[in-house]
């Protein structure tokens, strides 16, 4: 599978769109890659995830970020909906949604074998890493609604 969005040092995004695409929306080869106030929809991703694929030793941060609709193609496989580390990676989650159900329901949001994964103040399907496992209330838009357990619940001074 192919990527969007292939990153080999270090790099951030702030407020951009990643939808639609046939392979990974982001892959991170190399380095520390910031995702600030993103969304991640609709992409199909090879078989580990549809939205982020963090490799070896890579740092990846994701916050105030919308992770929906996406999914990995290979049913066969054990990839997550959104976001994948491999060995020694690190995730670092702050303030963000990963609603991603799958067609079966069976992949986890976050696929990590063997990295570090840390998450707060997040709704993520299925309450991985602590997260909050609530509808998250959004609107076909993707912007909140009135009644999202997302809001008002955010943590100030999350940085990438």
């Amino acid at each position: 599978s192919w990527s969007a969005l292939g990153l080999y040092s270090d790099t951030a995004f702030d407020g951009f769109a990643f939808q639609g695409t046939n392979g990974y929306a982001a892959y991170i080869d190399s380095g520390t890659a910031g995702f600030i106030n993103c969304l991640f929809s609709g992409n199909i991703g090879g078989s580990q995830a549809g939205a982020i694929y963090a490799d070896y030793s890579t740092k990846v941060s994701v916050i105030h970020c919308t992770l929906i609709g996406n999914s990995a193609y290979d049913a066969s496989s054990s990839g997550g909906n959104a976001l994948y580390a491999n060995w020694d990676a690190t995730l670092i989650i702050r303030n963000s949604i990963l609603w991603n159900p799958s067609a079966n329901n069976s992949f986890p949001e976050i696929e990590a074998p063997y990295a570090t994964v840390s998450a707060a103040n997040s709704i993520i399907r299925g309450g991985q890493y602590g997260g909050i496992d609530q509808t998250p209330g959004l609107l076909s838009s993707r912007w909140m609604s009135a009644n999202s357990p997302a809001r008002r619940v955010g943590a100030a001074g999350w940085s990438a």
